[in-house]
């Protein structure tokens, strides 16, 4: 389990705060598709991409808070994919789950690994994480 927060704030923020616009990229529809119908059942602004150059493109328009990609994805090499997706949070979701893929993933720019099939706990624990502290920047905004 992975733990980025404790207790239940997230309950507690406006629903807008615990809204996450989310990237997928997977070159594996299926995969692709369902983590998205998933990320949208649980409320989140979801968009879709199934390889390199469209997760980029898609990236541009909508400025992911969180982008949740396989690291293998066809027209771009991982690093350069990464440096194109910043500041949304990179989260890696592969079928590679060696250490030395966890490692390359991280000196990427991937602030977390999952490995396929990802717990949904640990990505509904992640994402809460980061609905949590979006909504904490948003309140200190506030006049």
């Amino acid at each position: 389990m992975v733990t980025t927060w404790g207790g239940d704030e997230a309950s507690r923020l406006p629903e807008q705060a615990r809204r996450l616009s989310v990237l997928v990229a997977d070159d594996n529809v299926d995969a692709a598709d369902s983590l998205a119908m998933l990320l949208r059942l649980w409320g989140h602004d979801v968009r879709v991409a199934y390889d390199g150059r469209t997760v980029l493109q898609l990236a541009r328009e909508s400025r992911p808070d969180v982008v949740l990609c396989e690291t293998d994805l066809p027209g771009l090499d991982m690093t350069g994919l990464a440096a194109g997706l910043r500041p949304a949070l990179l989260i890696a979701v592969t079928v590679r789950g060696r250490l030395a893929d966890r490692v390359r993933s991280r000196e990427a720019g991937f602030a977390y690994h999952l490995v396929k099939p990802a717990d949904p706990g640990d990505l509904l624990e992640l994402l809460a994480g980061v609905a949590w502290r979006k909504g904490q920047v948003a309140l200190a905004e506030v006049p």
